[in-house]
């Protein structure tokens, strides 16, 4: 046996020299020191050399020992690549290292082929800040690619020891990645994420996975996979939690409803704005289909809707806006102004719809066309009036003179007289008037009003019952105005019961204001009618103009008050006027008189 042989050295060149020559891999047997003992045939022909014994290996193996490929430049100018692994006694690595090398000049002259592609995967991962890595357990050296060489610039050939590795870690991730480790080296995968600094003092967080390899007798040798910096994506999820934090913040105090139904009308989010207009809480609302919101007489046209998108490989209704009225939570309507969008993937569509309560808008533009109507009717009244009340002077006085017999002379002077009253309301609709506003005792107005038409009731066989709920505010406003409100609306409510009944006046008050509420026993006034109490010349009396009630509205809009009615065929009919305690005219104030039209 030669010197420096061991047992298994000289059967490798004794015995095992037949099985070794014919293999077609190269193999070398290296002492500790470097020198080839032994070459196969096949190793000789990688090198172009008949003889190897004697060697150094790194005469042979740039770098020694290299996993990666490498060029072999042979005596004959020609040149061979190939690649090799290494194994070492792990008992005694003095005993020597055995080295298989395999020809991978085809592999390489085909990756040179693909050069540019290669470059463009380089490339790729630097972009991606991704690269990948082995950890041999013997050596504790971890070998990356270049893109993870750059994390560790003292180590530019890409052989790292882990101790330096595991002190690149963040002290609060040190223990989760040992217990990853540990995990992998039992039988399960690598996969985690942690901190981890640079070499320029720059904190990164990583993403690593890996997998262990077994060696001989069941037991881990290494492990190897992949590692990328997701730091920019780590921060763009914040980003997006936050944004969707903020964004998830202002559409649940947004006034308006925002709702976001699935592609079945499934209803999947429901601020608090939707839950002010429709009054289902985002429990009672979340699951429930978008349908119960919608009066039946919109289900089909929603449903027609949904059908299109189905039908469709686009989205066909990217947006659209109307009004509509929309189903309370109660069963009431209320008028909305409804923005409507469909997002997403077409399998799998989305739309969001944003709705605004338009109720307060409706009631400002109903108050603006009737001032509108009278403004167009006291324009009128103005011109008319003047031209009719002048001639009538004269006019009564001829009838007077002329007709001596009693009957046809009182005809026409109560005709007479009913024009005559018809233009002093157009008057009173049409011409300024210079008014004085003072604290007045609501009680005291009411009281003054009744008196006058107190032999008027009993005329008309009516009894008035008044229920007074006291204390009273006093109530800031011009008494004269209010007077004639009082007495438009009791009067109405006198006319409208034609064979005598109760007439029952209720006033009340509280912080804000008074209400005064006068019921009749009368006929009542269809639904279709009420709409349209108020209008210049609307009436549903026989010798009506409709003036006085219109008179009588624009008193109480003016004092910032509200006149509401309630009535049924048949039965009667109730009207209630409430005048705030501090009505604001804003309008024509000078020295406590403003001036205003009444119209």
């Amino acid at each position: 046996m030669k010197p420096g042989l061991y047992i298994e050295e000289e059967f490798l060149l004794t015995q095992g020299r037949r099985f070794l020559q014919q293999l077609s891999e190269g193999v070398l047997w290296v002492s500790s020191e470097g020198i080839i003992l032994y070459a196969n045939r096949a190793a000789m022909g990688f090198f172009g050399r008949e003889e190897l014994g004697g060697m150094r290996v790194d005469e042979l193996l740039p770098g020694g020992y290299l996993i990666e490929p490498v060029p072999i430049h042979r005596p004959d100018g020609t040149l061979r690549w190939v690649e090799g692994t290494q194994t070492t006694d792990e008992k005694d690595a003095t005993r020597g290292t055995l080295v298989t090398l395999r020809e991978v000049t085809c592999e390489v002259k085909a990756i040179k082929a693909k050069g540019s592609s290669e470059r463009a995967r380089v490339q790729a991962a630097r972009l991606a800040q991704f690269g990948n890595w082995e950890w041999d357990f013997h050596s504790d050296y971890l070998i990356c690619s270049e893109e993870i060489t750059r994390w560790f610039e003292d180590y530019p050939n890409g052989a790292i020891p882990m101790k330096t590795v595991f002190s690149r870690i963040h002290p609060e991730d040190k223990k989760k990645v040992a217990m990853q480790v540990n995990i992998a080296v039992m039988g399960g995968g690598l996969d985690l994420e942690f901190r981890i600094w640079r070499p320029d003092g720059e904190l990164r967080v990583v993403r690593q996975t890996g997998e262990v390899e077994w060696g001989r007798g069941d037991c881990p040798c290494k492990v190897w996979g992949t590692i990328q910096d997701i730091t920019d994506v780590k921060l763009a999820e914040e980003a997006l939690a936050l944004s969707e934090t903020k964004f998830g913040s202002v559409v649940q105090s947004a006034q308006d409803g925002v709702i976001v139904c699935d592609c079945n009308g499934r209803i999947l989010s429901w601020n608090s704005g939707a839950e002010g207009i429709f009054g289902y809480t985002e429990e009672e609302a979340v699951g429930r289909t978008f349908t119960m919101i919608l009066p039946q007489d919109l289900h089909e046209r929603y449903q027609e809707k949904l059908d299109r998108q189905w039908s469709e490989t686009h989205i066909v209704y990217p947006s659209d806006t109307a009004e509509v009225q929309m189903m309370r939570k109660d069963g009431s309507l209320v008028p909305v102004e409804i923005s409507y969008s469909f997002g997403g993937k077409i399998e799998s569509w989305i739309f969001i719809t944003i709705i605004r309560d338009i109720s307060e808008r409706k009631k400002t533009e109903e108050k603006l066309r009737q001032s509108e109507k009278l403004t167009i009717v006291g324009q009128l009244a103005a011109g008319v009036a003047h031209e009719i009340r002048n001639p009538l002077t004269a006019l009564r006085g001829f009838v007077q003179l002329q007709f001596e017999k009693d009957e046809v002379r009182e005809i026409m002077l109560k005709e007479i007289d009913r024009i005559d009253c018809i233009s002093r309301e157009f008057l009173l609709l049409a011409k300024p008037q210079s008014i004085r506003v003072a604290e007045e005792d609501p009680l005291g107005l009411l009281t003054d009003v009744l008196t006058l038409l107190q032999s008027q009731a009993h005329l008309h066989k009516l009894m008035i019952v008044t229920e007074i709920d006291k204390p009273l505010p006093k109530i800031r406003c011009e008494a004269n105005q209010v007077k004639q409100a009082i007495m438009n609306l009791l009067k109405n409510a006198m006319e409208a019961m034609d064979e005598g009944g109760t007439l029952y006046v209720r006033l009340k008050g509280d912080q804000e204001g008074a209400t005064l509420t006068v019921t009749d026993e009368g006929r009542g006034i269809a639904p279709e009618h009420v709409k349209r109490l108020g209008d210049p010349f609307f009436t549903t009396k026989e010798e009506g103009t409709g003036l006085g009630l219109m008179v009588t509205r624009q008193i109480v809009h003016h004092h910032g008050g509200t006149l509401t009615f309630d009535s049924e065929l048949g039965k009667g009919t109730a009207v209630t006027m409430w005048l705030p305690i501090d009505a604001d005219f804003s309008t024509g104030v000078d020295t406590g008189e403003i001036q205003a039209t009444t119209m």
